[in-house]
């Protein structure tokens, strides 16, 4: 089991002490951690999950398995936003803490399958890393949903996304609506 240290409570803010979040091994071959994303009414409320444990083998041929897996960007980003996890805290990216914010409900958990968090990220878990990399591309065709993150939005990305939906509306794609995407991303 890998223990993810973190800074003190002073350097990480107002959140409670609690102990670092301790993996446990994942019971087959097969298998991978999911996260149960807890609800909470306020946005900006602390993020809270639970680790529970799925096999892809047991996926649903018309549905996959109930999770939604998330792609997102690590980029050079530095784990330093804290989450609870099953009592206990875990680092993650602020871009992850981002799409985790948006993908939380405001009633019911949702079950989520996230890299940074459902892989033991330690130096210890490699093994366990080259195993469930090697699992990634049947991870994403076998979720019941995939996200992919873009981060957060800005006046540069509202005009890109419009200027997609536009051109993707009117016109069937080619290589001028493609230049002109390409110039709005500039």
């Amino acid at each position: 089991m890998a223990d993810h240290t973190l800074p003190s409570r002073a350097a990480v803010g107002d959140e409670p002490q609690l102990p670092p979040y301790r993996y446990t091994p994942i019971p087959s071959d097969r298998g991978i951690r999911t996260l149960r994303l807890h609800p909470a009414d306020d946005f900006h409320a602390p993020l809270q999950c639970s680790i529970a444990f799925a096999s892809l083998d047991d996926a649903d041929p018309d549905d996959g398995v109930d999770y939604t897996a998330l792609s997102y960007s690590w980029d050079a980003q530095t784990p330093s936003r804290l989450i609870e996890c099953d009592g206990g805290k875990l680092l993650i990216t602020r871009n992850c803490a981002s799409a985790m914010r948006q993908l939380r409900g405001r009633e019911a958990d949702e079950t989520l399958w996230i890299d940074s968090i459902c892989i033991d990220q330690s130096a210890e878990a490699v093994n366990e890393r080259n195993g469930q990399v090697a699992l990634m591309a049947d991870i994403y065709k076998l979720a019941r949903n995939v996200v992919i993150w873009l981060g957060e939005g800005s006046p540069k990305m509202d005009l890109a996304l419009e200027a997609v939906r536009h051109v993707t509306a009117t016109e069937p794609a080619n290589e001028t609506n493609r230049r002109e995407i390409q110039a709005i991303l500039r």
